[in-house]
């Protein structure tokens, strides 16, 4: 068997807790025109990236249906993130 590392299962079992979390940050800041930063950590081969896609598209539907506004989603590297703490904190 030939895995896809972009491959999305069908399901991500155990992941719902985490899949409204996400769902409801972005949403949130999508109604109230607003920016924010979620970090999200764990384990290789959790299910993060998985889950937060499946967020975009379930995001992206409501858009194409009229039920939400049009929105920009920007991914960090890791690298940008922790350089951006480390200048803020040696300020």
């Amino acid at each position: 068997m030939i895995s896809d590392i972009n491959a999305v299962p069908e399901s991500l079992p155990c992941r719902e807790d985490q899949y409204q979390n996400i769902y409801n940050f972005i949403e949130d800041k999508i109604k109230h025109n607003t920016g924010g930063c979620l970090y999200i950590s764990g384990v290789p081969g959790t299910g993060k990236t998985a889950t937060t896609h499946e967020v975009i598209t379930a995001l992206r539907e409501e858009v194409d249906s009229g039920n939400l506004k049009k929105f920009k989603v920007f991914f960090q590297t890791r690298k940008f993130c922790f350089d951006c703490m480390f200048d803020s904190l040696s300020m």
